[in-house]
């Protein structure tokens, strides 16, 4: 790959290669949906030879869930790895698939939301052209919530003066992130600890990663669409008055 001025960037380094991670739990059909959307994000990836690998990582799932994921394993477009837990938390799920991943690049996606078609693509484009990017930390752009609409807009942490005074304050990236495996094993998440008041376990990994000098950076032009679930983790936060977990 050509960046800035023809210079060819990051083509020594270890082979590139991806392990998609969807986290599902009571999702249903909408499972269906999230695969479908990393399928197509993929294929850009699959067609150049790139290795892909899918893990479907269910934590407590209902009958419901785990029937329809299996029933889309059979009819996926190619094999994935169903891993299934029983943490009872979004955090250490996400550390499990974590240590189960095979591939160097990890990427995230929840089961009832959605990636855009060119969400891997432009996000490895954008690693090729960096001389460190097993140091980033990647989102999309834009993140469009539905059916009640809205949109957040993620920023680069290269445009905040003090990223980490704002943080304090008010999240800035969604866990559906993109970064080399060795981050996701330094920094495991925090579990969240709902009953005793604290949780947001994105909230307190995008806090511990720029503390340790990690550099969160905004895909240009890409978005995921993410559901608002009125029993998503994030509302029970919400409707409990937690705390997001302390740094420590």
């Amino acid at each position: 790959m050509l960046c800035g001025k023809g210079a060819t960037v990051g083509a020594s380094r270890e082979p590139w290669g991806f392990s998609l991670i969807v986290n599902g739990h009571r999702e249903g059909p909408l499972l269906a949906a999230a695969l479908a959307s990393v399928e197509e994000a993929a294929s850009p990836l699959v067609a150049r030879g790139i290795p892909v690998e899918l893990i479907l990582c269910l934590d407590r799932p209902d009958h419901y869930t785990l029937a329809v994921a299996k029933i889309l394993r059979q009819r996926a477009r190619w094999p994935f790895r169903l891993l299934r837990l029983n943490h009872g938390d979004l955090a250490l799920a996400r550390n499990s698939a974590v240590r189960a991943a095979r591939q160097p690049w990890l990427a995230f996606l929840d089961g009832d939301d959605l990636w855009a078609a060119n969400w891997l693509e432009a996000a490895l484009a954008l690693l090729q052209c960096e001389e460190t990017p097993e140091q980033l930390i990647l989102h999309p752009r834009y993140n469009v919530y539905f059916p009640e609409p809205g949109v957040l807009v993620s920023p680069d942490q290269g445009e905040l003066a003090d990223p980490l005074g704002v943080l304090l304050a008010d999240n800035l990236w969604t866990a559906l992130s993109l970064a080399h495996r060795r981050v996701y094993h330094r920094y495991p998440y925090c579990q969240n600890r709902l009953q005793e008041g604290f949780g947001y376990e994105d909230w307190n990994w995008n806090l511990r990663t720029v503390a340790a000098g990690l550099q969160h950076r905004a895909v240009p032009d890409t978005c995921h669409f993410l559901r608002r679930q009125p029993q998503s983790l994030g509302q029970r936060s919400q409707a409990l008055g937690v705390l997001v977990t302390p740094l420590t």
